[in-house]
């Protein structure tokens, strides 16, 4: 587990980005290595705030019997992602702090929430896990907890799960540091295309400009997420939105948005939450 060194300091860090193997060819488009700047960038936050663990929530790890957390202490290996084999291979080899996974797992359990664990080898880390790592942690030296996505969880056990994870982490005296990895709207473009070409539709553009522009002010009172994420058939649910939602709870959540673009057809966006509250 880590070592508490930020206990009691009020200080947060969290954040939000995609996790798709094109940024790691952002060369191909200038949209994508936008995007893939913007990673970068608050992986350099993400170092500055010196935490802990990086507790990593994945909308790509999907999970059906309840909440899964990987407890595996160095997961490696090499995958190929299911959708776009073209893109190579994908080697990973990273830290998790076990413990604190298993300390998710049973808060999640005491407040009636079904989770597990997952301690084998060669077990199948996803994309987004694996390229989220690659920008936030390119050292290797902050270890990880990953939260899998819950495919039957709804919007209000996402947050339970999220303040859950957090009030374990203040609980314990971890200085954490909490990212989304997950899409905006995910209409993909059903066909081949120049990666030059990428964009998003200007129907799916204009709920995610008015998605981010809500974020940007701090203000969700009036914005319906729900309608958004049907408008534009948000990645799981916008799960992985409401977990954040779940961990930030009673803070400041006014977003700064790193960039924003299309990853073949869906929007894609970087967005880092920082200020005080209550714990860490």
């Amino acid at each position: 587990m880590g070592s508490g060194k930020g206990a009691g300091v009020s200080e947060f860090f969290a954040g939000w980005l995609p996790g798709l193997p094109q940024l790691l060819q952002g060369d191909k488009s200038e949209a994508w290595k936008r995007i893939a700047g913007g990673m970068e960038t608050l992986g350099t936050h993400l170092k500055e705030f010196r935490p802990d663990v990086l507790v990593l929530y994945s909308s790509q790890w999907l999970s059906v019997l309840g909440t899964s957390f990987q407890v595996q202490q160095r997961p490696k290996g090499v995958h190929v992602d299911e959708n776009w084999h073209e893109w190579g291979d994908l080697e990973f080899d990273f830290p998790v702090d076990a413990e604190l996974g298993k300390f998710f797992a049973s808060a999640l359990k005491v407040n009636g929430l079904p989770s597990k664990t997952v301690d084998f080898e060669g077990f199948p880390i996803d994309t987004g896990t694996i390229v989220a790592n690659r920008f936030l942690n390119p050292e290797g030296k902050i270890p990880l907890s990953i939260v899998s996505s819950w495919v039957y969880a709804d919007a209000e056990k996402s947050r339970q799960i999220g303040r859950l994870v957090r009030e374990e982490c203040s609980r314990r005296g971890v200085r954490a540091a909490y990212v989304a990895c997950s899409l905006l709207s995910a209409h993909y473009t059903p066909k081949e295309i120049k990666p030059a070409e990428d964009c998003v539709s200007a129907s799916d553009d204009e709920w995610n400009q008015k998605f981010l522009n809500t974020l940007e002010s701090g203000d969700l009172s009036s914005f319906n997420v729900g309608e958004y994420a049907k408008a534009v058939g948000a990645d799981m649910q916008l799960n992985a939105f409401h977990w954040l939602s779940g961990v930030l709870e009673e803070r400041e959540t006014r977003a700064q948005i790193h960039a924003y673009g299309p990853i073949w057809g869906a929007g894609a966006a970087v967005l880092e939450f920082r200020g005080e509250g209550v714990g860490c």
